[in-house]
């Protein structure tokens, strides 16, 4: 058996476990990425002004098995302890910075009215060119969970190439969370050059197991690939959390996109043990120290005896940087001499 997390966050009380992850609604085919073209002056995809982008909280509780509305909650900008944004009585944002792009409102997933905050305002202009970070601070039965969403920000080169990646579950939403609510994520690829879609190109995906990616099959009922490499991804394919690669090829152009889609359907969830949230400063050095609980009853399994492996990857190309056995330290040089940006896969297996 094996269990996989790619860096997730969890809250203990009262045997209760929150995961929290970022829901997005935004209309197929597009993304919440931004791309500016400093000849133009404008925003050349995706334009919130009229592609609107929806992130509302999804924290699934262990205990009662299902995605919970928070009792309270704030957003906030750049930091989950910066200054939480403010909102009139109409849902208008009074933030002054922020007050033509954000608003309140709600959403309706899978019968359940959850909090949203909607991007109706581009976040990329001439003058601020940084990729954005949204987080939402809830709180649910006295225990505190934090979503995070990142929206990058690009300088839209005209021979610049990048993917795109549309994605919608059964019940419509646009995560990559496989729940008690969903029986399968949707992923369609669109490559763009300048920020403008591309056609013509050829996808292909893969599935980092074990170390190594290794392409996908169309299965029925498992991943399935239709029309121009749309994959279907079912809850019997995502043990935990996990990455997934499309390939965009177009003649002599490849360009690679990474995707993680986790499953909370799972007996078994994997605890990373990372002694650090993100960042790594000079000087320091993070470590793993991975554990097993069973989903359930919250306890780590003494059931099984339970092995450990990480992969590590580039963060943009998912090109496998290194792997190790049992636990992992990485120091600032090490992750600065791999690009400054990168992703851990742990895997525990017996």
């Amino acid at each position: 058996m094996n269990i996989y997390n790619i860096r997730e966050l969890y809250a203990y009380a009262d045997g209760d476990c929150i995961t929290p992850t970022m829901g997005v609604s935004i209309d197929a085919g597009y993304a919440l990425a931004q791309y500016w073209n400093t000849t133009e002056g404008k925003i050349v995809n995706t334009d919130f002004t009229v592609h609107n982008a929806k992130l509302y909280p999804q924290g699934y509780s262990s205990l009662e098995g299902k995605v919970v509305v928070p009792e309270s909650g704030t957003w906030h900008i750049g930091s989950p302890s910066s200054n939480a944004l403010t909102f009139d009585a109409s849902g208008k944002c009074t933030t002054s910075g922020y007050t033509s792009k954000f608003k309140l409102s709600t959403i309706v997933v899978n019968s359940v009215t959850l909090p949203c905050l909607v991007i109706c305002g581009n976040l990329a202009s001439a003058t601020d060119l940084t990729t954005k970070h949204i987080y939402f601070v809830g709180h649910y039965n006295g225990l505190q969970f934090t979503c995070h969403q990142e929206i990058t920000v690009q300088i839209a080169m005209a021979d610049a190439y990048d993917i795109i990646v549309s994605v919608e579950g059964d019940s419509g939403s646009g995560d990559t969370v496989i729940n008690n609510d969903t029986d399968y994520v949707q992923m369609s690829p669109i490559l763009i050059r300048g920020g403008v879609n591309v056609a013509g190109a050829t996808y292909k995906w893969e599935k980092l197991t074990e170390g190594a990616w290794k392409a996908i099959t169309h299965t029925a009922g498992f991943t399935e690939i239709s029309g121009n490499g749309v994959l279907k991804v079912f809850e019997a394919a995502v043990e935990g959390l996990e990455y997934f690669r499309v390939t965009a090829t177009l003649g002599t152009t490849v360009v690679r996109k990474v995707v993680d889609i986790s499953d909370t359907h799972d007996p078994y969830y994997l605890d990373d043990g990372c002694s650090t949230s993100a960042g790594v400063k000079t000087g320091e050095t993070v470590t793993f120290n991975p554990k097993v609980y069973v989903r359930a009853t919250n306890v780590p399994d003494t059931q099984h005896n339970w092995k450990f492996a990480f992969t590590v990857i580039n963060g943009k190309t998912g090109d496998v940087l290194m792997t190790a056995n049992t636990s992992l330290k990485l120091t600032y040089d090490t992750i600065k001499g791999y690009g400054s940006r990168i992703k851990v896969q742990t895997r525990a297996y017996f």
